[in-house]
């Protein structure tokens, strides 16, 4: 994965060399967001010991991004997607981070290998988009605009872990909130 802030100053250094004009508040901008990230994961850490959620929450400074895990027993019922009010209220305490930031939210849904057949769900596909759209849903409700998500449903498929215990199935339901920095201009 190309680490986007390297990308930039390498790409600005090689502009002034050939004398190209510079933009320096893309590049300004995504370090001012990655800052951030330090400053919300430990937020959101203080937050998962207080709650004791580390079974079903964790966190994630990657490189350009910040990854939050959410567990399905934390946000829904087997084979649902409404939310439930512990997932809310988990949820409205991100909500409040996630309003300091202007970047993108990807929000992914993940299921296991289960077979799934409800009268509302016929794939994993469809309840993983339904899940990671009931949080999107959710989160706009909280003032967070729309244009700064993406859904995504993966179903069954990029498991954390082989499928091959009931364990194992359970760390593979879960919905991933991926914040990333905007880096087109404005």
């Amino acid at each position: 994965e190309i680490n986007v802030i390297d990308f930039l100053k390498a790409s600005k250094s090689i502009k002034k060399d050939i004398g190209l004009s510079v933009d320096e508040t893309i590049l300004d901008e995504i370090e001012l967001e990655q800052k951030k990230f330090k400053e919300m994961k430990m937020e959101i850490n203080n937050f998962i010991s207080e709650k004791k959620i580390e079974d079903v929450l964790s966190v994630e400074h990657k490189k350009n991004r910040l990854e939050l895990n959410l567990g399905d027993t934390l946000l829904f019922t087997s084979g649902a997607s409404d939310l439930k009010k512990q997932g809310q209220n988990v949820l409205s305490q991100l909500s409040s981070l996630f309003k300091t930031t202007n970047c993108h939210i990807i929000v992914e849904g993940y299921t296991d290998n289960a077979p799934i057949n409800t009268t509302r769900f016929s794939s994993n596909w469809e309840l993983s988009a339904g899940r990671a759209a009931s949080v999107v849903e959710y989160l706009q409700q909280k003032s967070i605009p729309g244009e700064r998500f993406r859904i995504i449903g993966l179903g069954e498929f990029n498991p954390l872990v082989p499928n091959t215990s009931n364990e194992n199935r359970a760390k593979n339901r879960r919905v991933r909130i991926i914040l990333k920095p905007k880096i087109e201009k404005s």
